[in-house]
């Protein structure tokens, strides 16, 4: 199932939460916000983030503050300066490329209506809010993974270290082709020496453990090696064999 396009009616998901209130003092509204979009990256995972748009009216944005930026994934939108927040997400509707994926989180009928003309999802936020609530928080693991996968193989590698892997593996590949035809080497053990081993019952030493990132981290190295490998033995326009 693809992952929906969230558009969020931000001030009324907000109410919804119980993190409004009915007058704002110096910094209160400025708060309200942070604590609703850190809900929101409790509750949604990376992903899901990377594919929100939660949009606040223009005239509560703090001063100085660009009108759109991105905060752990999401995009943060104020409405242009004269403008509301439910015209720019009636904007933001009528232009998305993938009006079926979207899902707007809004209780205002009128949004709805415009989500419900393109075929998108409406949804009212406190049924948002108790969906996402009974998922239940995103896990810090998997929030870790997501957000800092591990290391993958990438980037040029330089002569000298070229020269390294090609003396560590050398024995192992003494030509492309011959790394690449050659069919695996038997490690099967002659009846006779096993026989004559006296070890036939000691017990069988368990292989170290691999993971997978450094399997592909030296798999990548391997291939680039033997590239270079193909590269050396073919005749250059100014040395033909």
């Amino acid at each position: 199932m693809p992952i929906p396009f969230h558009i969020i009616d931000g001030y009324n998901l907000l109410h919804a939460a119980g993190l409004g209130r009915a007058t704002y003092g110096p910094g209160d509204l400025e708060r309200s916000r942070n604590r609703l979009l850190g809900l929101l990256k409790r509750y949604l995972p990376p992903a899901e983030r990377n594919r929100t748009t939660v949009v606040f009216d223009a005239g509560d944005a703090p001063p100085g503050m660009p009108r759109e930026l991105t905060l752990d994934g999401m995009t943060i939108l104020f409405a242009v300066r004269g403008g509301d927040a439910d015209t720019e997400i009636e904007a933001l509707i009528a232009a998305h490329s993938a009006p079926r994926q979207i899902r707007l989180v809004s209780s205002d009928h009128r949004l709805q209506k415009a989500a419900r003309r393109r075929r998108a999802v409406a949804v009212d936020c406190e049924v948002f809010l108790e969906r996402i609530e009974r998922r239940g928080p995103v896990a810090e693991e998997t929030r870790r993974r997501e957000e800092s996968p591990g290391p993958k193989y990438g980037g040029a590698v330089s002569s000298a270290e070229t020269e390294h892997w090609l003396a560590v593996f050398g024995d192992a590949f003494p030509s492309a082709e011959l790394a690449r035809d050659e069919p695996p080497v038997s490690d099967a053990v002659p009846q006779e020496a096993k026989q004559g081993s006296g070890s036939e019952d000691a017990p069988e030493a368990a292989p170290p453990s691999i993971t997978s990132d450094e399997v592909a981290f030296w798999q990548g190295r391997v291939d680039e090696l033997l590239e270079r490998s193909v590269d050396r033995g073919r005749p250059s326009a100014e040395n033909p064999e």
